[in-house]
């Protein structure tokens, strides 16, 4: 490296910018996960909370904007309205169609009120007229009278969501088995669906998300497109072998990812019952009065159908909703600017490496580990104990801050990316995978050097 000109190292100072800059975005394109990621991950999505905690006005407004997104929805749990269907020796919980048809007549009634209502209910099959029960163990007029009464019931139902398809303000989920690329049979596949699938990854644990699998659309991007009266706008594209979303729905001056890590705004930590969800058999349409443009999600928050993901266990539905959330919020969108700003830092951080490898070593002046030592005594009588702590304490104070010193003035640059990494995040949450990744760099760079100054010193002692 001796004898490089400034050109080649200026051009191999973007390359390495170029690099730390794509190398999280292309593995984020990947399933594997290394503990490690999905460690660095939590711990800075904790550090930044940890920040806004501390700081008044930043978790002022965090709970204003907690507040704000609450108030778009009205959250109805649906699990305790469950029957059962006999199945084999037992019984299967079902979401109880009749208590369903129920509430959709009653949400319906208030309609202007509505934008769309996400049913997160999976409507596989006619409902079972066995009800409960085992059909061998039922006459003919008897399971006659009660297949009649399940097609009555489904008939029901979808006579009420034929009449929230008019006006486009219903969405059904689908699943989708990406090795056997089928998707699941619905009893209505004429109500509009979406796909509703996240896949577990590290520790069985929910991390990242991709809006679009092969050609069908997740749930959040459809919800997108309904509330703001697209038409299926979006769709996958390629930017240098990076998943992004194209579409006239979608924001300009950058570049929209389809797969991301989400922000996480509303855990099930931050919703309460009976304040911001509500049991369907108390539900009444008093609860939507003095609101309008409700997006209404029906759904299991409590029990069943939990997931874990990097912060903490949340509900299916308000998976969905984070999503739309970040997707709405621009989590997944990189301005022009920043990605500009990121390149610059990083080239930096290039340059400045290289720099360091190129120039010859200069002797540092290194400050010699000193093993002060105490002498404490009450009159004549010596206090070795209180001698030999005050001593450790004051030594390590001094290693301390010397080292800090040391490391401030020779990796300062280190130190300024990690300070711009903490204040986009308090300010950009959105950029959280990426600048965690880098956070990385940081770490790494500032553990290789703790190891270095401690062996230096440590030879220096001994010399």
């Amino acid at each position: 490296m001796k004898g490089m000109n400034k050109r080649l190292k200026i051009l191999l100072s973007v390359l390495i910018g170029f690099y730390i800059l794509f190398l999280p975005v292309y593995s984020m394109q990947s399933d594997s996960l290394s503990g490690e990621e999905y460690g660095l991950m939590g711990e800075m999505l904790r550090l930044r909370q940890s920040i806004i905690n501390k700081f008044g006005f930043l978790s002022r407004k965090q709970e204003k904007d907690i507040n704000k997104i609450l108030s778009k929805y009205l959250f109805i749990d649906l699990s305790y309205k469950n029957t059962f269907i006999y199945k084999g020796a037992g019984n299967d919980v079902r979401v109880d169609r009749v208590a369903l048809t129920k509430l959709l007549r009653s949400l319906y009634s208030e309609q202007s009120k509505i934008r769309l209502v996400l049913c997160d209910v999976l409507l596989e099959e006619p409902m079972d007229a066995s009800w409960g029960q085992n059909p061998e163990s039922l006459g003919d007029d008897a399971y006659e009278e009660a297949t009649q009464k399940a097609k009555a019931v489904d008939a029901e139902l979808r006579q009420i969501m034929d009449s929230f398809q008019a006006k486009n303000k219903i969405l059904l989920p689908f699943e989708y088995d990406v090795n056997g690329s089928t998707r699941t049979n619905l009893i209505f596949p004429e109500i509009r669906s979406a796909l509703s699938q996240y896949s577990s990854q590290f520790n069985e644990s929910f991390y990242r998300y991709s809006y679009i699998i092969d050609h069908y659309r997740g749930i959040p991007i459809v919800m997108n497109d309904m509330i703001r009266g697209n038409k299926d706008t979006s769709y996958l594209g390629k930017l240098f072998g990076i998943g992004i979303l194209k579409g006239q729905s979608f924001r300009r001056a950058g570049i929209t990812l389809n797969r991301i890590t989400p922000h996480f705004r509303i855990t099930n930590e931050k919703i309460q019952r009976d304040v911001d969800y509500f049991l369907a058999g108390d539900f009444n349409t008093e609860l939507m009065k003095g609101r309008d443009s409700l997006i209404v999600v029906i759904g299991n928050f409590e029990n069943r159908d939990i997931h874990t993901t990097i912060l903490d266990k949340m509900s299916g539905p308000l998976l969905l909703i984070n999503l739309y959330e970040s997707l709405e919020k621009g989590d997944n969108f990189f301005e022009w600017w920043f990605i500009l700003l990121s390149l610059i830092v990083y080239s930096i951080i290039g340059y400045v490496s290289l720099d360091k490898l190129t120039k010859p070593k200069s002797p540092e002046t290194v400050i010699p580990l000193v093993k002060k030592h105490f002498n404490i005594s009450r009159g004549k009588k010596r206090l070795p104990l209180l001698s030999d702590i005050l001593s450790i304490v004051w030594n390590v104070i001094y290693f301390a801050f010397h080292y800090i010193r040391y490391q401030l003035k020779k990796n300062w640059v280190y130190w300024a990316l990690f300070l711009y990494i903490l204040i986009s995040l308090l300010l950009f949450g959105h950029y959280l995978y990426l600048l965690a990744s880098t956070a990385g760099l940081v770490l790494l760079q500032f553990t290789g050097n703790l190891i270095k100054y401690i062996l230096k010193k440590k030879s220096s002692t001994v010399s």
